[in-house]
């Protein structure tokens, strides 16, 4: 959803990524410069998914309602 939106501190953009243990799935955004260059590169290596997603979500809803 928020593909290229969003921005980790170090200025390389998030993008959304996934892992499954057992039957279970975890989605979160991770910093592209830690898929391409290393953990050491950012100090946000992973944001929950669901949290940065409900939080954006709540900020639209808030602008949407101040239009009317």
């Amino acid at each position: 959803m928020l593909r290229g939106l969003i921005y980790a501190p170090n200025g390389y953009a998030m993008t959304p990524a996934h892992t499954r243990k057992k039957w279970r799935l975890y989605r979160y955004y991770v910093t592209t410069s830690v898929q391409k260059l290393g953990p050491e590169t950012c100090s946000v290596r992973r944001l929950p998914a669901g949290e940065i997603e409900a939080a954006v979500i709540d900020q639209v809803r808030i602008l949407l309602r101040s239009q009317r």
